[in-house]
């Protein structure tokens, strides 16, 4: 596995924050106004060399961190799980044929206004056009 900087991995962390972004707008609704929203921070992004009989791509495997306020990161990362694996990724000369959100783990702050901090991991297969 090699660290990935490419404009595939750019392109997948572009989405998964726009994604975000609309849970937070989501969250504005049902939240108070002057809670911060969550954000999202990348610890490593990864990718290894995938091919089959008859594509040729790689894997690209995102582990992030959701911070904020324990509810509102939970609701963030539960929006990602329902929604990424039918987020259409435009990326040049490739397509995402798979992305999902990989074991979870549950945050463990019980209230709605305890600070958390979520782990989060996105394995996307990326196969050239």
């Amino acid at each position: 596995m090699r660290t990935m900087n490419g404009h595939a991995a750019t392109a997948i962390l572009r989405a998964i924050t726009d994604l975000a972004r609309r849970a937070s707008t989501d969250l504005d609704r049902i939240t108070d106004s002057n809670r911060q929203k969550p954000i999202i921070i990348v610890e490593a992004i990864e990718s290894t060399d995938w091919a089959s009989a008859t594509f040729v791509g790689e894997i690209h495997v995102l582990h992030l961190r959701v911070e904020g306020v324990a509810a509102d990161t939970a609701r963030i990362v539960a929006y990602l799980q329902g929604a990424l694996p039918e987020y259409e990724i435009p990326i040049l000369g490739r397509f995402v044929a798979e992305i999902a959100v990989v074991d979870p783990e549950a945050s463990d702050a019980p209230g709605d206004d305890i600070t958390g901090s979520q782990p989060i991991t996105i394995r996307a297969l990326v196969i050239r056009d």
